[in-house]
Formats: C-alpha cells, structure tokens, sequence
C-alpha cells in the first residue's frame, strides 16, 4: 500500500478528523460512500474531492466572470505553494460568495486553511497527481465560461452549443475526478503498469457518467437557473421545447438516456479492471454507478414527464438500498457484476422500446 502522508502526526491526526466532518457539511453522498474505501485512501480521496470542492465553489460563486478568473489565479497559485494559503485565504474571506452555502464558504477563507496544511504534507507524487488534475478542471472550468466558450442562448437560456461541447463539459468538471482516483488509487493498491492503463482509457467515462445522470436528473432545476448542459444541437431536433418544460419525444429522449449509457458501459468496463484486491475501490465505484444506473431505469419507467413540468429522476431509497446491496454481491464477482450491467441494459432497452 502507498504511503500518501509526508507530515507530522498532528497534520496525520487533521486528515483523520478534519475530512470528514467537512465533508459531512458540503456533501453528504459523497460522504456516505467515503468510508467504502481503506485507510488512509478514503482521507485522501476526501482532501481532493474538498479541494474539487473549492474550485467548483469558484465557478458556482454569482460574480463577474473576471472576479472568477482572479480567484482561479489565486487557487493555482494554492495548488503550487500551499503555504501562501493563510494569505490567500485572508483575502477571500473579505469577500462576499453569493450563491455558496455557509459550509462551502467556510472553505472560502480562514476556516479553510487546515485543508491546504493537509495538501501541503502529502507525499510529491500524491500532490502531483491531485495537481495535475484539478488544475486541469479549473481550467476547463474557466474556459467553458469565457467568451470563446461554446455556448448558446435559446429561450433566455444558455446551452451547450453541441455534443463535443457537452463531453468537454463533462469531461472537465467529472473526467478529470475520474483520472484523480484512478491516479490516487494506482498509487496506493500500487498496480503495474498495464493495469493503470486500462483503467485510464475508461477513467472519462467513468467520471463523465456520473455527470451526465447529474445533468439528467437535475434538468429542471437548472433550468430555473437559466441553464441546460444537454446541447443545443440534439435540442434543436425538438424545437428546443424541453427548455419550456413542454417535452420532448420518447425517441429523443431515448438519445439522451442511451448516451449516458454508453458512458456507464465503459463505466462498469472500469470497474470490471479493478483488481479484486481493490475491494473498497470497487465498492466505492460501484456505490455510484449503481444509483446510475437505477436513475436511468427511472428515467425510462416515466419517459413520458420527462422534460416536462413533472420531470423527476430522483431515486428512491427502497432503490438507493437495492443499489447498497448489490454492490455486496457483485464487489467481489466479475461474472455477477456482467449479469447485473446486462439486466439493467435489457430493462431499459426494454421499456424505452415500449414508449
């Protein structure tokens, strides 16, 4: 197993008590599926999903693009010299971050500053790994919303301008999580090199998946914030009526769903990968492609409100628990995790036919 912490026992101790109960204030999905992973991989893991956190903090804060793009300098410059954090840091907290709940601005400023003592004990190669990729996020945040991003305006809403601009998104704010566990979780399983490769040719799948069944699930409540990730270009074949809540066809619809399915395909191709010595990597993976998936049954079950002033693909939790329960059967199998994807493939094929 790969040592991650480079610190003091005190900075070790920060990482043990600090994660969680921050990550138990900003997200509490996330925090439940956390403790699925060994020690210390589920800290680390939770640290960078934290720091995730504070550059999606930046993009959701409602100000001027140009505040943003300041604020995205400053956060680079964490990511390289973690120690100018109580200065930075110090700064931020004069502002004001409209839109962000009160956890997510105490990341903002002095009550934030253990999270970057913590980045800054880590081993090299752990600081790396989280570097590279969240750098490669909050550029990716920063472009998409620049002016040369590829975006529309229909109905007062902004749109995606194509599907390349709706994988790019997605790749961005998920691909790139996707690319950090693989990179966390190869350097403390410690596999070999033909291993990490396979997994990294699914990791943007696997990362785009999940954001994708967010975008689904979350259409009509981003509509209320004049926004729509699903492109302009698959919009357009239905007079972009989904963005007035007046629906669509089930056969676009089925476009939409079978898009996300491809991308959970590769997703359990991912988790087919893992080493079944990864045991808690693998039950963490499949804690959330499972409820994916389930979304997507959902999703196919109610095709005809979809998009409509009824749309909702939220699961329930008699499903969240059939969801828990098969990640204990199939954790461990291969074949059963074949079965389970080849069921929920067939179930949904299956009804969205019948639409």
């Amino acid at each position: 197993m790969g040592s991650f912490i480079m610190g003091s026992p005190h900075e070790q101790n920060l990482l043990e008590t600090y994660v969680p109960q921050a990550l138990s204030k900003v997200s509490r999905s996330f925090a439940l599926v956390i403790p699925s992973l060994e020690k210390p991989l589920d800290h680390i893991v939770g640290l960078a999903y934290l720091i995730c956190r504070v550059c999606d903090n930046i993009e959701d804060c409602i100000k001027p693009l140009a505040w943003k793009q300041e604020r995205w300098e400053e956060f680079s410059q964490l990511m390289t010299q973690p120690t100018q954090a109580p200065t930075i840091l110090r700064e931020w907290g004069k502002y004001e971050w409209p839109g962000l709940t009160p956890a997510e601005q105490e990341l903002m400023g002095h009550p934030g500053e253990p999270l970057w003592d913590m980045f800054a004990a880590l081993s090299e190669q752990t600081r790396e790994s989280i570097g590279r990729w969240v750098s490669e996020m909050a550029e990716g945040m920063a472009w998409m919303l620049s002016d040369r991003a590829p975006i529309q305006t229909h109905h007062g809403i902004a749109v995606l301008r194509d599907r390349a601009a709706y994988d790019n998104y997605c790749y961005y704010v998920a691909g790139t999580v996707g690319h950090l566990c693989t990179a966390l979780t190869a350097e403390f399983y410690g596999w070999d090199k033909s291993t990490t490769i396979t997994l990294e040719q699914h990791a943007t799948a696997f990362g785009r998946a999940l954001q994708k069944t967010n975008i689904l699930k979350d259409f009509a409540k981003d509509l209320q914030r004049e926004v729509s990730y699903i492109p302009a270009e698959w919009l357009a074949r239905e007079d972009y009526q989904p963005l007035q809540y007046k629906g669509a066809k089930p056969a676009w619809a089925k476009l939409v769903i079978e898009n996300i399915m491809h991308e959970l395909a590769q997703s359990m191709d991912y988790i087919h990968t893992l080493p079944l010595s990864a045991e808690g990597y693998r039950r963490f993976c499949l804690r959330a492609v499972l409820p994916a998936y389930e979304t997507m049954l959902h999703a196919a079950t109610f095709v005809d409100t979809l998009f409509t002033q009824e749309h909702n693909c939220k699961i329930s939790k008699d499903a969240m628990i059939r969801c828990l329960e098969q990640t204990e059967v199939v954790v461990q199998d291969n074949e059963a995790l074949r079965a389970t994807q080849t069921n929920y493939e067939k179930t949904i094929s299956h009804l969205l036919q019948q639409a």
